[in-house]
């Protein structure tokens, strides 16, 4: 939308600092008296623009497909006291607790504090 708008605008506008007293030596020499200069300028403004926004966005698609998510299913005895002395180890940011008759479940989701460990990123885990 703004770079569309500043495109129209050197097109069909007018800038009004071209008409002051401090502006009319540049005016005269760059624009009167070459004809395509502001148009080059604008023009090499644009694609800067263009560019930056290109490269930012090709930035957050390149964080986004970074993030891996594995379920791991371990069908065997748990010590839930050494469970237990991890998770209270660990600085959670999530805990849901449900209850389906006498089963009390909880999901515990945490950060690693550590990402030197795992390659340069903390990976979020989540136990059920």
């Amino acid at each position: 939308g703004v770079i569309a708008f500043d495109f129209l605008d050197r097109i069909t506008g007018e800038w009004t600092v071209l008409d002051a007293e401090w502006m009319s030596g540049f005016v005269d020499s760059v624009i009167k008296e070459h004809m395509l200069v502001w148009f080059a300028i604008s023009i090499v403004t644009w694609f800067v623009a263009a560019y930056l926004v290109s490269r930012r966005t090709h930035i957050v698609n390149w964080k986004s497909r970074g993030m891996t998510t594995i379920n791991i299913t371990v069908n065997r005895k748990v010590d839930t006291a050494k469970l237990r002395e991890l998770i209270i180890e660990k600085e959670k940011s999530t805990e849901e607790r449900r209850y389906e008759g006498k089963k009390h479940m909880v999901k515990v989701t945490y950060e690693e504090p550590t990402p030197a460990e795992w390659g340069g990123s903390s990976p979020i885990v989540t136990l059920d």
